[in-house]
């Protein structure tokens, strides 16, 4: 039985993926794959029996296959040309069909020709590894309408050629805000109700980076855009991809404030976590710990879990660590590293004033995942679980004192006479003891709810913070 937490994902292309799905699976806490058909043109229906070989492949590598990133929406529809209504049809049974096999969520976008756009897919980090960047100074080099080289900026298209290229972003670039907008509400208005039949959520990606690019039009960059796509179409079917990276590369953004907002509205069925250290020319994606970029990664998360968000996430973009090749922003190594962290509490900073490492070491693991880990709990009850471990064994320590100080106390008291400050030391000994077993008794048992639960409790911290202070002064005693 699966628990009511958020689900960890991990997105893999197929066959031609240099990474496995053995591979995925054996990354911790791994729930289920995003994947979709890539043999198809954009537009066209994808074949039952093309979606039923994926769940195949899934579920037989014992993962869930209910995310579908992504059904790309044909060019057409975003232009708002008469031949949209074929392609939005095409698009809606597309959706019926992910649904008849299990697809709970699609993720897509609506960004005009370029997907994304990044400047360097191998840029050295100071660390060795090397990560995807985007350089301002370098994209400005690069005109799509009026250029005489080659177009290579990664993340466009290699289906166009050339001048087909040039051809749709001069199409583009006649098209308003405003006309982006009104073609993409025509679109919704379509796909929704038939998302709802099916009991689909549809999860648009922000567009990635945030801002405009070569005077293209971009419209899913901010809140107050997000705030006006959700109210096109008021059905909580139609809701966002939350994509940390896209969002977070520009400063404008409050990520946090956005994480908390969405997942209490339930108008977040996706989320993409990814670190990113913004710059003045633009930005590099680095390592999933807060501390390597600019985003607080924990405060994020923790957003999601506190606002009740139970959806889809996947560690976003991965650099490449330790001489792997392969997919940028894709491959094995440090995506996993990513999920380890967002599935076990890595990402928490702090656990009751005190650092990761720190907490490991009141609880005798190797870190913050190891304790999670070992009591089941993910994202949600990390904070909870250190402290349900961490008081457990003190418990049990205290259980064996507890009981044991009585017969200390009757043994001394016969050789020595009752209330000498010998025995009086241990009698307030035995009081210290009896108390702090008290309360790990209570604290146990709320952290226990709290981390296997789903539920927060605001005063667990402090009572640990008093109890750790208990401990000390016992065991300094003794």
């Amino acid at each position: 039985m699966r628990r009511v937490y958020m689900k960890l994902s991990f997105r893999w292309y197929g066959e031609d993926d240099k990474v496995t799905l053995e591979q995925i699976r054996q990354i911790p806490g791994m729930d289920s794959i995003v994947t979709a058909v890539y043999d198809v043109p954009v537009g066209e229906v994808w074949s039952r029996e093309s979606i039923a070989k994926l769940k195949k492949q899934t579920e037989d590598a014992g993962l869930h296959f209910e995310v579908i990133e992504s059904i790309p929406v044909h060019e057409d529809i975003k232009l708002g040309k008469p031949s949209r209504d074929k392609y939005i049809e095409n698009y809606c049974e597309n959706i019926r069909r992910v649904a008849e096999a299990g697809i709970k969520c699609v993720c897509y976008n609506f960004m005009p020709v370029f997907d994304w756009t990044r400047t360097q897919l191998d840029h050295p980090l100071p660390d060795g590894s090397t990560s995807l960047v985007y350089y301002q100074e370098q994209v400005d080099q690069v005109n799509p309408l009026e250029s005489d080289s080659d177009l290579t900026l990664p993340g466009w298209d290699a289906s166009y050629s050339r001048e087909e290229l040039k051809d749709i972003v001069a199409q583009y670039q006649e098209l308003s805000e405003d006309d982006l907008w009104n073609n993409l509400q025509y679109f919704l208005e379509k796909i929704i109700p038939v998302a709802a039949e099916c009991d689909v959520n549809m999860a648009i990606h922000e567009d990635d980076p945030c801002w405009s690019i070569f005077g293209l039009p971009r419209i899913i960059t901010c809140e107050e855009n997000l705030d006006r796509f959700l109210s096109l179409v008021d059905d909580p079917h139609n809701g966002i991809t939350l994509c940390t990276g896209s969002l977070g590369c520009s400063a404008k953004n409050d990520v946090v404030k956005m994480a908390a907002k969405y997942a209490k509205m339930g108008r977040i069925h996706f989320a993409h976590l990814r670190n990113v250290q913004v710059l003045d020319n633009g930005f590099e994606e680095r390592a999933h710990l807060s501390s390597c970029g600019s985003l607080d990664m924990y405060a994020i998360v923790k957003a999601l879990h506190d606002n009740g968000f139970t959806g889809y996430v996947r560690p976003d973009h991965g650099r490449m660590i330790w001489g792997e090749t392969g997919r940028a922003g894709y491959g094995l190594y440090d995506r996993a590293l990513g999920a380890t962290f967002i599935n076990d509490g890595a990402v928490v900073g702090t656990v009751v004033g005190i650092s990761v490492d720190a907490a490991a070491d009141c609880v005798g693991v190797a870190d913050v995942a190891g304790v999670a880990g070992c009591v089941g709990a993910d994202v949600p009850g990390a904070t909870e679980a250190v402290v349900f471990a961490a008081s457990f064994s003190t418990l049990t320590l205290h259980f064996k004192i507890f009981f044991t100080f009585p017969f200390l106390y009757v043994a001394f008291s016969v050789v020595v006479p009752f209330f000498t400050p010998f025995t009086t030391a241990y009698f307030l000994l035995f009081l210290v003891s009896l108390i702090t077993f008290l309360l790990e008794i209570f604290q146990v048992t709320f952290a226990f709810f709290a981390a296997f639960f789903n539920v927060t409790f605001a005063f667990l911290p402090t009572l640990t913070v008093i109890l750790v202070l208990l401990n000390l002064t016992f065991f300094c005693r003794i």
